[in-house]
């Protein structure tokens, strides 16, 4: 939706507690409940750039049969702007002007999301075969249960992986030998998705950090920060 204009705040109300049903003995009354809701609030902030360019430059670049200077500094400009804003919506602290990401400032906890912690200690750890405690597969498929049992439903889910990872996920075998990733049909995936994992798309984003903490190897949303987790 677009942001409505001279708005400082937008608060979005979302359903806290929905309405029941069960079953309804004869003559009796049918269950009930009435439904609860609440807002969510967030602040509008401003993200904006500056540039300058020579005067010499802008006077024999503009209007030239090439490629303008408004052109190229838009071109430039947009792009930054598109790559910040993305990174506040996954990461941003919620002060100092930025927005509040979905991790704020980095920090994995149970506080702001769901997490499943990856407990394996092994140097190099693989996606499919475990060679000490469960392989990082298990871990995902885990999470993805936790979800959809939390949401109590299972659509409208997706990944969203360093644009490293997938190549990385496409690579793997099982223990025969067998890739892991076959032959995807790009029709049937959403715009913009790379491929699917466990039946949900995956979407390629490059302001994913690859480490969260300074010292925990990170490759998708949804784990913990602990420094014995390996990619």
């Amino acid at each position: 939706m677009d942001l409505p204009q001279k708005t400082s705040e937008v608060n979005v109300p979302r359903l806290a507690l929905g309405a029941a049903t069960g079953p309804q003995a004869d003559i009796a009354p049918a269950p009930t409940r009435d439904i609860q809701e609440s807002l969510v609030s967030a602040p509008v902030k401003t993200v904006a750039g500056i540039a300058d360019a020579a005067l010499q430059w802008l006077e024999q670049g503009s209007g030239s049969g090439g490629y303008g200077v408004d052109q190229v500094i838009w071109a430039d400009l947009t792009a930054d702007l598109a790559q910040n804003v993305d990174g506040q919506c996954l990461l941003g602290s919620g002060s100092g002007g930025q927005l509040l990401g979905v991790w704020p400032a980095g920090a994995i906890a149970a506080a702001n999301g769901i997490i499943v912690a990856d407990t394996s200690t092994t140097s190099g750890q693989s996606w499919t075969v475990a060679s000490s405690g469960s392989p990082l597969h298990v871990y995902e498929a885990q999470l993805v249960s936790v979800v959809r049992r939390l949401r109590a439903r299972a659509d409208g889910m997706a990944w969203y992986w360093h644009p490293w990872v997938w190549p990385l996920y496409a690579a793997q075998v099982d223990s025969q030998g067998r890739p892991l990733v076959l032959s995807q049909n790009a029709a049937g995936l959403p715009a913009g998705a790379v491929g699917e994992y466990l039946n949900i798309p995956v979407f390629a984003d490059s302001n994913i950090p690859t480490t969260f903490g300074g010292t925990a190897s990170r490759r998708k949303w949804g784990r913990s920060p602990t420094a014995s987790t390996r990619p």
